[in-house]
């Protein structure tokens, strides 16, 4: 059973109902199905990377994006990493940003 800490929100009540109701219009506008997320800019819902596009570079202010990469076991089990790269040293190389550190979603 969850217990109601309000001292510890980080955003007011307000902000909170005015996320859940674009959440709520941009689903009925957008739709919606278990094997497929909505079209147009309802998808950025769905991301695992929430804050891929917010987070900035430090070394050249570019974009943070989120990343991911399956490893394979020789047992057979797969195991998926999520990470956030700039998004200029990804693309663009070390010559735009020498920023090479990968930060682990977590």
């Amino acid at each position: 059973m969850p217990v109601h800490r309000p001292e510890l929100r980080i955003i007011n009540v307000e902000l909170w109902d005015a996320v859940q109701a674009r959440f709520a219009t941009m689903l009925v506008h957008q739709g919606e199905t278990p094997r497929r997320t909505p079209r147009g800019d309802a998808h950025a819902l769905h991301s695992p990377y929430l804050l891929s596009g917010v987070l900035r570079c430090g070394v050249c202010g570019a974009r943070m994006h989120g990343m991911s990469f399956t490893r394979k076991k020789h047992t057979g089990a797969n195991y998926t990493y999520f990470w956030y790269v700039c998004g200029f040293a990804k693309d663009k190389g070390p010559d735009v940003c020498k920023h090479r550190a990968w930060y682990r979603r977590e």
